[in-house]
């Protein structure tokens, strides 16, 4: 499977598909537009993003999604990919007012292929969250170590 056949994959059974949206969400078209997020406004986790293209009038798509989550007063994220036309989303959409974030990485391969044995260095104890105590712990060194604060995910005690 050459890169090209994954990227497509990925566009075409997540992407397109929606697969990417948290359990519960709302989950929407806006012309181009895919929109998922809590019904709970002041819930984070709000994402906006245009698989698609945003076609001949990018700027109506972006305002529509700006007017659209202002009138909500929820936060919202733009995710973008490389390859989102227009080739100007992203200084497009900080020119709405969106503020860019650090890149991230989507890793594709065959999860077959990324399988394998590890040999624990008995250095760090991985940490399994049962408690909220746990969590917050977590969270705390979460914190510490990428420097970004994130909303404590009750669901995800074990």
């Amino acid at each position: 499977m050459t890169p090209d056949d994954l990227l497509s994959r990925f566009h075409t059974q997540i992407r397109l598909a929606d697969k990417d949206a948290a359990p519960g969400f709302v989950v929407e078209h806006d012309g181009p537009v895919h929109r998922t997020y809590p019904l709970d406004a002041g819930a984070p986790g709000a994402m906006v993003e245009c698989p698609q293209g945003l076609g001949e009038d990018p700027g109506h798509w972006i305002a529509r999604q700006v007017e659209f989550f202002r009138g909500r007063g929820q936060e919202v994220e733009w995710k973008t990919y490389g390859y989102d036309e227009p080739a100007d989303l992203g200084e497009r959409l900080v020119a709405a007012g969106f503020v860019a974030q650090d890149p991230e990485v989507v890793l594709l391969g065959r999860c077959a292929d990324l399988v394998h044995d590890v040999t624990w260095g008995g250095h760090d104890t991985p940490l399994t969250a049962r408690t909220k105590g746990d969590l917050r712990m977590a969270m705390v060194i979460d914190k510490a170590v990428t420097d970004r604060e994130r909303p404590l995910r009750e669901d995800l005690v074990v």
